[in-house]
């Protein structure tokens, strides 16, 4: 089913366009040069929530705010992908 969805004919085919995916997905994010924004930094976000937990109504937030992603410079594909 995997490699209908990927239009190959062979897992050594599915395992090469799955590799040239990551690797795509890699050089389009850094634009080509190798570079990411380090860190990179998440806009802030607020979800609120209103559950019943054991017969007791719980309502509340929770907030997320100067967030970052760390080690995106170091990004690269090591080892084959997985599709699974």
């Amino acid at each position: 089913i995997v490699c209908e969805i990927f239009g190959t004919s062979s897992a050594d085919e599915l395992q090469e366009r799955a590799n040239s995916y990551i690797d795509d997905f890699i050089s389009k994010a850094s634009i080509g040069s190798g570079f990411f924004f380090d860190p990179l930094e998440l806009v802030d976000l607020v979800i609120e929530f209103d559950r019943v937990i054991a017969f007791v109504r719980v309502i509340g937030e929770a907030k997320l705010y100067d967030g970052k992603i760390l080690g995106l410079s170091s990004l690269q594909r090591i080892v084959f992908a997985v599709v699974i």
